[in-house]
């Protein structure tokens, strides 16, 4: 009796290229609403509305003939053309993941757009088509704002920083920090410090 191979993560292994089967094959020609890209081969297998199996039976809508995948391996279930698309694992062997994330048996799990999926070790990305006359999602805005209107160098007027003690343009003396009282200061209500200089005319001047 044919059974699962357990999954060693160490070999690859490919499945066989098979017939693409979709839940709403027979009767009619149902539109798909979504689409499961077989990595390896970039084989497209199309998801309908209904529950849409996937497995290594033949008789599974999608069939992925690899030893690693179990006979009845999960379930893509979707049950209205605006609805969620939903994933089971239906208690496989070797695991279904989701994003890297490893499902839990019987578990709902919602699908993205885009997301990577694992059933065993055949890698798999998931897209959900857009309903004809539904309005696109809104998409992030990566944008970068425009920047400042620029001010040119000969429109600064950058006057150099004077050494402690000398004088700038405008007649102010810049004195150096210091953190102990030096002679000639005084301290007011503990708030800051006044130094005396003498001027012309032999006034002093408090800064």
């Amino acid at each position: 009796m044919e059974q699962t191979l357990p999954l060693h993560r160490a070999e690859e292994s490919k499945p066989e290229e098979g017939p693409s089967h979709g839940a709403g094959d027979a009767g009619g020609s149902p539109k798909p609403v979504g689409r499961l890209r077989l990595l390896s081969s970039e084989k497209d297998f199309w998801i309908y509305l209904g529950k849409n199996t996937i497995g290594r039976r033949k008789r599974c809508q999608i069939c992925l003939p690899a030893p690693s995948v179990s006979k009845d391996h999960a379930l893509i279930e979707v049950l209205s053309p605006n609805g969620p698309h939903v994933l089971y694992d239906h208690g496989s062997l070797n695991k279904t993941q989701q994003e890297h994330m490893e499902l839990f048996p019987h578990n709902a799990s919602f699908l993205r757009d885009g997301d990577a999926l694992l059933f065993g070790d055949v890698e798999c990305q998931y897209f959900i088509l857009r309903p004809e006359g539904a309005p696109e999602p809104p998409k992030e805005s990566f944008e970068v704002p425009p920047a400042q209107p620029g001010t040119s160098a000969s429109a600064l007027a950058i006057e150099e920083t004077p050494a402690p003690g000398r004088k700038m343009s405008s007649g102010v003396v810049m004195l150096e920090e210091s953190d102990t009282e030096e002679e000639g200061e005084e301290v007011r209500n503990g708030a800051g410090k006044m130094r005396h200089l003498p001027v012309d005319g032999g006034e002093q001047c408090s800064l």
